[in-house]
This record gives C-alpha cells, sequence and structure tokens, in this order.
C-alpha cells in the first residue's frame, strides 16, 4: 500500500524540504531591518557563510558591521560596480596568465633552437607530453579562477536582490 512521503517518513514534509534557504533569507530581513539580536542559531551559521563569500568577492567588506555589509549589498549601483571591477579583474588576470604561458613556451622554443638535442623517441614523447600537460594546468588554472569569479558574481547578485527588495 502506497502512502504520501509526509504522511509516513518523520522529516520529509514538502515544508522541510523547501526551507533549505529560509535560514538565509530570514537573516537578511532581521539585518535589514535592525534585528541583528534575535537571529537564531542556524539563520547566524547561514547569514555567516554568506559574508564569508561575500568578503571573497569584495575586500573592502572585511571589518564592517553585518548592517553595514547589509546596506552596502542593497545598493545595486555598488554591486554593479563591484561586478564589472571582478569581470575586469578576471580579465587581467586571463591575460597576464596567457602572456606568462605564451613566453614559457617562446622561451623553451628558443632553448630548442640555441641547443638542439639529440633525443630518442622516449624523450620526444616525454617531452610532448610535459608540454601537453602544462596547456592542461593553464587550461584548469583559467577554469577554475573563472569558477570562482562566477561564484563571487552570484553571491553579490543574489545578496543584492534579496536585501533591495521592499520589506513588509
Amino acid at each position: 500500500r502506497l502512502r504520501p512521503a509526509d504522511a509516513g517518513l518523520r522529516g520529509a514534509t514538502p515544508a522541510t524540504m523547501e526551507s533549505t534557504g529560509n535560514n538565509l533569507a530570514s537573516a537578511v530581513d532581521k539585518l535589514s531591518s535592525g534585528r541583528a539580536f534575535s537571529m537564531s542559531a542556524e539563520e547566524r551559521v547561514a547569514w555567516t557563510a554568506r559574508k564569508v563569500e561575500l568578503t571573497k568577492a569584495a575586500p573592502e567588506l572585511r571589518g564592517l558591521s553585518d548592517t553595514a555589509i547589509a546596506e552596502k549589498i542593497a545598493d545595486r549601483q555598488w554591486v554593479a560596480n563591484r561586478i564589472e571591477a571582478l569581470k575586469t579583474e578576471y580579465a587581467d588576470w586571463a591575460k597576464a596568465a596567457g602572456e606568462r604561458f605564451r613566453a614559457e613556451q617562446a622561451g623553451k622554443l628558443n632553448e630548442r633552437a640555441n641547443n638542439p638535442p639529440v633525443l630518442s623517441g622516449a624523450e620526444r614523447t616525454m617531452r610532448k607530453t610535459m608540454n601537453s600537460e602544462a596547456s592542461r594546468r593553464m587550461e584548469l588554472a583559467q577554469r577554475t579562477k573563472q569558477t570562482e569569479m562566477q561564484a563571487q558574481i552570484d553571491a553579490l547578485e543574489s545578496m543584492s536582490e534579496q536585501l533591495s527588495t521592499p520589506r513588509s
């Protein structure tokens, strides 16, 4: 005989399943309305975790109080400027990393041209493997940096949306 999950399984109610982000939302509500003292432990943990993400995205938020951070994030223009700065920072990093990689590869080519080695087949295979591994590491570093940047932008945008909506 089949029963609905919320009737026979403790903790599997739809309200429990939907409430995964409620702690952060209620923490944000309490902070923006000046009731930070009334946050529960779960809300405090959710806010602290998000605050860590926000300080990675915007180091100038370090050392500010919770309400000062909430006010800063509620300013859509500041968030838009910070997101633009993050994108520029990533583009500069990617350009510099690409230039370093190309310079490193050019140096290896010049070294080979000036000192033509007599290589065995195994040595040639090893060099090709090392070059492809260097390329793979460079791509991995770029993907990692891009993922981190996108996570920071997402954190800023989501908090900005939560804080800038009118409170009732």
